[in-house]
């Protein structure tokens, strides 16, 4: 599903599942193999260094960060979050750092030479594991531009899965709207919401 959604942007952006080499992830590399998905593996615990390491196997100079706990990721976010990073460049470009859109709807564009700045910081063991906190925890030594939407609100509705529930609910989700794919992250907020009552 998030594979089907991110094929769907502006600017024909190519798709790679970054994954970890530990043999519990071999399903993972497995359905890229059968789907023709190019993919890379690294450090189950670094993953600042796999995305780094990932960059330089692919040969470019930044990648968009999409969780794969996203299914009803929104194509359109990942398009203006391009048009920004094309506009104005930055270390970090994302829409998490003041969160306002759902979780599940996360974007960030990371260039490869703002992690090689960060890995030159004393990390924690966290800040390896998840890759855009040190930027977050050092934001004053790093362009980052943050977008949002008009509501806080969005931010509190899970459009992601964490849970056994929130599979089971995007699962319902996805059975019941034929059209899902075609959907902005603001009309499935409006569908989740209704299925509430």
């Amino acid at each position: 599903c998030t594979i089907k959604r991110l094929k769907q942007n502006s600017f024909n952006i190519p798709i790679a599942v970054i994954t970890s080499d530990k043999k519990t992830d071999k399903p993972i590399e497995d359905f890229c193999v059968r789907n023709n998905i190019p993919f890379y593996k690294g450090s189950l615990e670094n993953v600042l260094e796999r995305f780094e390491s990932a960059c330089e196997f692919f040969c470019e100079e930044f990648f968009i960060r999409i969780s794969g706990d996203s299914p009803l990721i929104d194509p359109n976010l990942v398009d203006k979050a391009f048009e920004i990073h094309k506009d104005k460049g930055g270390d970090l470009v994302t829409n998490i750092m003041n969160r306002t859109f759902p979780k599940g709807q996360s974007v960030e564009i990371i260039s490869k030479k703002a992690i090689k700045k960060l890995k030159n910081f004393d990390l924690t063991k966290d800040e390896k594991e998840h890759v855009t906190l040190g930027f977050y925890k050092n934001k004053d030594k790093f362009q980052i531009i943050n977008f949002e939407t008009k509501s806080k609100k969005y931010s509190l509705q899970q459009q992601s899965i964490d849970t056994l529930d929130d599979f089971l609910k995007i699962q319902n989700l996805i059975k019941t709207n034929s059209d899902i794919f075609d959907l902005s992250w603001l009309e499935i907020y409006y569908i989740i919401e209704n299925m509430k009552k």
